[in-house]
């Protein structure tokens, strides 16, 4: 798990709510403290959709950022800054794969939960925060490594600063 402040948090925010540069994530939960506090679990609600919008999803769980983030928006524009926001973002089963290979880490797919992407905004800060989940115990950390370092690459890729 890493920690990295964001130094430019307007650019930031426009890449997170108008840029499409996190739409391949899917949602975890977002949370926005404005004049109340809003909240979207990304879990998707399967008995919404039809038969052919079921059989498009295929097994996605969650929605995906591109989704969720206009709502988003609709949720901070405005004159004022939120007081607080936490966006939890995560992998695909499909991209959980590629980390694992592009990064050499021995671990099956199947044993990963998740790998997580907290953004979180307060006191006029925001930071990101890396997270990995395991189905079971495991005193090696090389996945944590191998997703601290894939997280910081793709931040520099997308022309984000951040100090660790």
């Amino acid at each position: 798990m890493k920690s990295l402040k964001i130094v430019d948090v307007k650019g930031f925010m426009s890449k997170l709510l108008i840029q499409n540069v996190f739409d391949a994530f899917l949602v975890s939960d977002v949370i926005i403290h404005t004049f109340q506090r809003f909240e979207m679990n990304g879990k998707l609600n399967r008995d919404y959709y039809s038969t052919e919008e079921l059989e498009s999803l295929g097994s996605r769980t969650h929605s995906k950022w591109s989704e969720v983030r206009p709502f988003a928006y609709q949720v901070v524009k405005g004159n004022k800054t939120p007081l607080s926001f936490q966006i939890s973002l995560m992998l695909s089963g499909k991209a959980i794969e590629s980390v694992l290979t592009t990064q050499g880490v021995l671990l099956d797919s199947s044993e990963v939960t998740g790998l997580y992407l907290h953004i979180r905004y307060e006191n006029s800060e925001l930071h990101v925060v890396t997270g990995t989940g395991l189905k079971t115990f495991s005193l090696d950390k090389s996945l944590d490594y191998a997703w601290d370092e894939q997280v910081m690459k793709y931040l520099k890729s997308s022309e984000i600063a951040y100090e660790e």
